[in-house]
């Protein structure tokens, strides 16, 4: 299962990327923020990106389109800075919540976010993974310029982190999400980011994200991959070369190939069969 949540800057010129990533990736969900067009043009961009379902929130901030051959969406609650879907994703019947997040630029106007979050977290026990752009960071190592995010702001996020009992995935690609400039110079700073709970973590065997490179805005799009091992099949019979410096490994070979003689055939068919006995 793959999500994808970008703060594009603006639609018209992130369509091309997002379609390309559509395909790349297999995405049958997207979380759109900023998208800077009007919801009456809404419609349109659904069918040029190529999907069945759209949702826009109050604000116009976040977009979230889905398919619904891969996604039943069975709820939406629009909480300003985030949202609250209520999700299952059809081909592992796996019910979860997810939440793309815009938040607000001040101290003072995140308060309702972290209240929110932590307001959920405690009042529902439900596989939750947070997704976009916080537009804060969560420690200095975050950060790089000339200057430094203010202490309170980190640890206001910091303290919600730990309150919603969220994880941080491992991560691929730049440290960084966002780089512009103020008005002392450059500055780069990890604004976007992936969090999950542990329930949703329990139902995947790898959950990894992967900043993907920048074009047509200032964000890196994320993209969330997640995989179950079970559903690639078993594993292949892999040759280990180390085997061949233990006197046992002839012998014990050739015991086998006694012991299942009655696997007929020949050729590739023959060699399977007894590729699997021994393994």
């Amino acid at each position: 299962m793959n999500l994808l949540t970008w703060n594009v800057r603006g639609l018209v010129c992130a369509c091309p990327r997002l379609r390309e990533f559509i395909r790349q990736h297999c995405l049958n969900f997207i979380s759109i923020l900023e998208p800077l067009v009007s919801q009456d043009n809404g419609v349109f961009y659904l069918n040029k990106i190529g999907f069945s379902n759209l949702f826009m929130s109050a604000t116009n901030r976040i977009w979230v389109m889905w398919n619904d051959s891969a996604f039943d969406v069975i709820s939406v609650v629009d909480k300003g800075q985030f949202l609250l879907i209520k999700l299952r994703y059809i081909p592992l019947d796996f019910l979860f919540v997810f939440s793309p997040v815009y938040g607000k630029h001040t101290r003072a106007e995140r308060a309702s976010l972290w209240e929110g979050m932590t307001t959920f977290a405690q009042a529902e026990h439900i596989p939750w993974v947070l997704g976009g752009d916080f537009n804060i960071v969560s420690n200095l190592g975050e950060y790089k310029g000339p200057s430094c995010p203010l202490i309170g702001d980190m640890a206001d996020f910091r303290n919600c982190i730990d309150e919603c009992s969220l994880l941080q995935l491992p991560t691929l690609g730049s440290t960084y999400t966002w780089t512009g400039v103020r008005s002392n110079g450059r500055i780069w700073e990890r604004l976007d980011r992936f969090l999950v709970n542990q329930e949703f973590l329990d139902h995947f065997d790898t959950c990894n994200i992967q900043h993907l490179s920048k074009a047509a805005s200032d964000h890196c799009p994320l993209l969330l991959m997640c995989d179950i091992a079970s559903l690639h099949g078993p594993s292949q019979f892999r040759f280990q070369n180390m085997w061949l410096t233990s006197e046992e490994f002839l012998p014990f070979v050739r015991q086998k190939r006694e012991t299942y003689h009655m696997f007929g055939g020949g050729g590739m068919r023959g060699m399977a069969s007894k590729l699997k006995a021994l393994k």
